[in-house]
């Protein structure tokens, strides 16, 4: 007990620092000329095509899937539901993506490596530490493929009570998979 209150005080403690070392001055942009503005997308858009070039390759999901870490299972975090929230948010956002659950995936790493660059990968952890208020949670959204399966990573942390940590990371896998697949699609040039 006595770690799980050290490191939630070391997890706050995390928390803000981040939270104001990202702080930022509102900006008015009416006063930006609009060629700077589209330079910066345009930039903005480079930048994200050179990180997540691989999203272009794959053509199906195989993998995804929820892990849970500490408190999570006693708290009521299963992650057999989650996983399956996780699927049903995966086809609702990548609607022309397949999900393709197979046991001969489970080799991919036999694949060629032509092939391993076609099989899309998402794996969610969720961390919590406590049982009770205030309850530290970490979630960490990666997607990948089989042969680069960790190019594009999300993270979350935070803390909540017991009977909102449910939803609360129910809404975390949603936005995490909203923005991969506002990611994905982007560098594909269908968004």
């Amino acid at each position: 007990m006595k770690k799980n209150i050290i490191f939630f005080i070391i997890l706050v403690i995390i928390l803000l620092l981040f939270s104001t070392s990202f702080a930022q001055d509102i900006v008015d942009i009416s006063d930006i000329p609009e060629e700077e503005i589209n330079i910066k997308k345009q930039k903005d858009h480079d930048i994200q095509n050179i990180l997540y070039s691989e999203f272009k390759h794959i053509e199906y999901f195989h993998f995804i899937y929820v892990h849970t870490l500490g408190s999570a299972e006693e708290i009521g975090l299963k992650r057999d539901y989650l996983t399956k929230y996780a699927k049903l948010r995966f086809k609702n956002n990548f609607a022309y993506i397949d999900y393709i659950e197979d046991d001969n995936s489970k080799n991919y790493h036999t694949f060629p490596e032509e092939e391993q660059k076609k099989i899309g990968r998402l794996f969610i952890k969720v961390w919590t530490v406590g049982d009770s208020y205030p309850i530290a949670y970490h979630v960490s959204c990666v997607a990948g493929s089989c042969l680069v399966p960790s190019y594009w990573v999300y993270s979350y942390l935070g803390y909540e009570s017991k009977e909102s940590i449910y939803d609360s990371i129910k809404k975390i896998i949603n936005e995490s998979i909203e923005e991969l697949a506002t990611v994905f699609f982007t560098v594909r040039g269908e968004i």
